[in-house]
């Protein structure tokens, strides 16, 4: 991949029937203790819950399932994870850099899906190194009329090589290096034209995504009050399952509703949290 992400292909009978739908779903993979190499496989209960053996240590860590091929004929189904790789690794990564044929790991999920929306015109796409791999998936399955702009950061311009020549041509890119110094990605932001029908998704390193999230939020939401033909449209289709249709009779959606609809902003890391719970609120001031 990049100097600073691996790619890791897995593959077995077990991966038959494996469905990933949405740019942003995630799976919880399982990996083996470090310390003895032995991987203390969760299960499933009854009500389709992930149980953890109660002796000996389970270490898992989510990620973007980026690559899926059913299985053929010929082949077994394989399935690609990259990770990122860090000056101090932790049992995730150090397992992906020695990793070898006929390794065992455990894959759950995903559970679910969120579709990409279908009704925008532009889509913003805002991802550091962890979150690059779901910036795929958004370029993969936004329908091709969209008009995609990424804000993709990295520590170096060694993360250029990331997209391809075909994902490059598709969207426009814009990279941020760390190594150039902090404040970049709010001015980046600050200085995009948004319009009430661009849609606008954001992940990476939790601290540096909240002031990033509420620009957002106030200027989506100022372009949503400004624009009462979007203020009153129904919400757009980033559901798995089909949305009802509005009726004369059906109550407008709230405006926090509405904006649910065009933003959406996760923390997948942050600085001194080890396997944070990306589904906690960003902003626990803001949380809505």
């Amino acid at each position: 991949m990049t100097d600073t992400i691996l790619s890791v292909t897995l593959t077995g009978e077990d991966l038959d029937g494996f469905v990933s739908a949405g740019p942003t779903d995630h799976i919880k993979l399982f990996l083996p203790d470090p310390a003895t190499g032995i991987l203390n496989a969760p299960w499933l209960t009854e009500d389709g819950a992930i149980q953890r053996p109660d002796t000996g240590v389970s270490i898992s860590r989510d990620y973007t399932p980026l690559r899926f091929v059913a299985a053929t004929a010929d082949s077994l189904a394989t399935l690609d994870i990259e990770f990122v790789l860090h000056e101090n690794p932790g049992p995730a990564t150090v397992w992906a850099q020695g990793a070898a044929v006929d390794d065992e790991v455990v894959v759950a999920g995903p559970r679910g899906s969120v579709c990409a929306p279908s009704d925008a015109a532009r889509a913003i796409l805002i991802a550091d190194e962890s979150a690059l791999p779901a910036a795929t998936r958004w370029l993969e399955l936004l329908p091709a009329s969209t008009r995609v702009t990424i804000i993709a950061q990295g520590e170096d311009d060694s993360i250029d090589a990331y997209f391809s020549a075909d994902q490059r041509a598709r969207a426009s890119i814009e990279w941020l290096y760390r190594e150039d110094g902090p404040g970049q990605l709010l001015e980046a932001v600050r200085s995009l034209d948004f319009d009430a029908d661009t849609f606008v998704w954001a992940a990476g390193e939790a601290s540096e995504l909240i002031p990033v999230r509420r620009y957002l939020r106030a200027t989506l939401a100022a372009l949503q009050a400004s624009s009462p033909a979007v203020a009153a449209a129904a919400p757009a289709d980033i559901s798995a399952a089909p949305a009802a249709q509005p009726s004369a009779s059906s109550p407008a959606a709230s405006p926090a509703a509405q904006l649910a609809t065009r933003l959406s902003v996760q923390g997948y890391w942050k600085r001194g949290v080890v396997n944070l719970d990306h589904h906690a609120p960003l902003d626990e001031s803001d949380p809505d």
